[in-house]
């Protein structure tokens, strides 16, 4: 799964807001959702995706299950591997910094990470709770 691609799409109306608020159009995140959309409009004009695919997206983006997916998904588990393998597809697209290989090429050289902290940080994009805020230890 391109987890740049995953988090631009869950994160979509809260990006679209913030920029609604402050017309900032220096934000990476914005720019980056506007060339995902376009790319995403483009793959389905080319019947790379979907109709289905693109009610998946909706769907992870408003967090309901529409009804046409009701028949088919009987899942969560079902919907999330489907949701990861468009994510992919997209990102494969897209290329370039919406992989995952392609985002950690970026964070290693703004960055300048080592090889630990790659792993840390590849180990945190595949993970169970790479959706999930670390609570502060309150001991």
């Amino acid at each position: 799964m391109s987890w740049v691609v995953s988090h631009l799409i869950r994160n979509r109306n809260i990006i679209k807001s913030n920029q609604s608020n402050n017309s900032n159009f220096d934000d990476d995140d914005y720019n980056n959702l506007i060339i995902l959309e376009s790319k995403i409009k483009s793959l389905h004009q080319h019947e790379i995706l979907s109709d289905f695919d693109l009610i998946i997206l909706d769907s992870v983006n408003d967090n309901v299950l529409h009804d046409k997916l009701k028949s088919v998904i009987k899942d969560r588990h079902t919907l999330s591997n489907s949701f990861s393998q468009i994510c992919k597809k997209i990102g494969f697209y897209l290329g370039g910094y919406f992989t995952d290989e392609g985002f950690l090429e970026n964070m290693r050289i703004n960055y300048k990470l080592n090889d630990n902290q790659l792993s840390e940080l590849r180990s945190y994009m595949t993970g169970k709770f790479r959706n999930k805020l670390k609570r502060k230890n309150n001991k």
